[in-house]
């Protein structure tokens, strides 16, 4: 593989658009969205006592909407104590000025999962839905970043891991006011495919025509002799309508006597033509051998009308950033921003460009921050410049309470 590695260090402009939080108790910032006006709504954590919450000890979930012209934002108060784990927040995909968002949030301790359909004019709760399929448990017990999408009718696709170790990815209607509200349609990973036991569904996308869902799924097969798991990074092809499988394409990174640990957390699809040019992201984790190896992969996989490979690529820095997310720019460069937490606190906008079928080329910025400033989650915008949302120990307020905070990186074009 030919690689050609640019590296620009510097110090970007950020500029904070908005906060939330009191010196009452600490908020945290977790997963933010911004539709196609540049509207931006953030969710996380929060303890302060200013707002009426039943219960002022306790830990709940927030949502805070900053309107791209500062003339209708809000804050509001999930008033569900314990369920302050904001696994996705989304507003409605392919839409400019988007009139609803839903969020996924968790009980950390139960694993009980709420579904939420929310407007964005006010923040009011449209409708909310609990996981009940197991008495006094959790059936969806966890989906991860980048793994949910609201479409323009309020259907709401997710992969999720369910408490009995299996992996699917459904689709649900958040306007019905039906009860129990049935998927649409749900897509069981396991038994699925013959060369794996069980997976993980790292991210999903949704393209414009609203037509396939794309998936990146972790397998892995147990191997008792010897003891080892076998993984198997897969990207997936379904129909929005049915949830049919129509392709699915993996690669055995195991190697022998390790243990590969890797989800892929960013998957983005352009079609050109009758191809389809899926672009991704994921870490790999090699346990097993001393020191361990941390690799950071990018891939742009060309799929053929038939269905068959038309070309593949691969590029790998020894580097353990988490994806955050991804933006496509052509059939031959696309945008990811990442983030890093040792050695040092990083973020990372990484542009892999010039792709051909012997490799490619690769320019990074990054900025390096202290540990009063957590950095939680970023959103690549059309112009590429960076919003990110997080918190930090303001101390003019107070020297041991966090506040949220919007921020937006002026970088220069890679």
């Amino acid at each position: 593989m030919k690689l050609f590695v640019v590296l620009i260090a510097f110090l970007c402009h950020l500029k904070i658009i908005e906060g939330f939080g009191d010196s009452t108790g600490s908020t945290f910032a977790d997963v933010i969205d911004i539709d196609g006006n540049l509207n931006i709504i953030s969710g996380g954590e929060t303890r302060v006592t200013t707002h009426g919450l039943s219960q002022a000890s306790g830990y709940y979930t927030y949502f805070q909407y900053v309107s791209y012209n500062g003339q209708s934002d809000w804050v509001r108060i999930y008033n569900q104590v314990a369920f302050t784990e904001v696994l996705n927040l989304v507003f409605q995909n392919g839409v400019t000025q988007a009139s609803r968002a839903a969020a996924l949030i968790s009980n950390p301790t139960s694993l009980i999962l709420h579904i939420i359909l929310i407007s964005t004019t006010d923040g009011s709760l449209i409708n909310a839905f609990y996981d009940d399929s197991v008495a006094g448990g959790a059936y969806w017990s966890y989906t991860y970043l980048n793994s949910v999408i609201l479409d323009a009718s309020n259907n709401l696709y997710f992969g999720g891991y369910t408490g009995t170790g299996r992996t699917m990815i459904a689709k649900f209607d958040l306007t019905s006011t039906t009860s129990p509200n049935v998927a649409k349609w749900k897509f069981d990973h396991k038994g699925a495919f013959t060369w794996a036991d069980s997976g993980q569904v790292g991210a999903i996308y949704l393209e414009p025509t609203n037509t396939y869902l794309y998936s990146s799924v972790r397998y892995y097969k147990t191997y008792t002799n010897p003891t080892r798991n076998e993984y198997f990074p897969t990207v997936q092809r379904m129909s929005t309508i049915t949830g049919t499988l129509q392709y699915a394409y993996s690669i055995n990174i195991t190697r022998v006597q390790t243990i590969d640990i890797q989800v892929q957390r960013s998957i983005a699809v352009q079609r050109s033509g009758t191809q389809d040019n899926i672009f991704g992201c994921q870490p790999i984790v090699y346990t097993k051998v001393t020191p361990n190896e941390i690799r950071f992969t990018f891939y742009r996989l060309v799929v053929n009308a038939d269905y068959t490979i038309a070309s593949q690529v691969f590029v790998e820095i020894l580097e353990q950033p988490r994806c955050l997310d991804l933006r496509v720019q052509s059939v031959t460069s696309f945008y990811v921003l990442a983030l890093e937490f040792t050695p040092l606190y990083k973020n990372h906008l990484i542009r892999i460009y010039d792709i051909t079928s012997a490799g490619a080329s690769m320019t990074r910025q990054e900025f390096t921050y202290t540990s009063n400033y957590r950095i939680y989650d970023g959103v690549i915008l059309p112009d590429y410049t960076v919003y990110y949302n997080g918190a930090t120990l303001y101390t003019k307020l107070s020297g041991t309470r966090y506040f949220t905070y919007i921020i937006l990186s002026l970088l220069l074009e890679l």
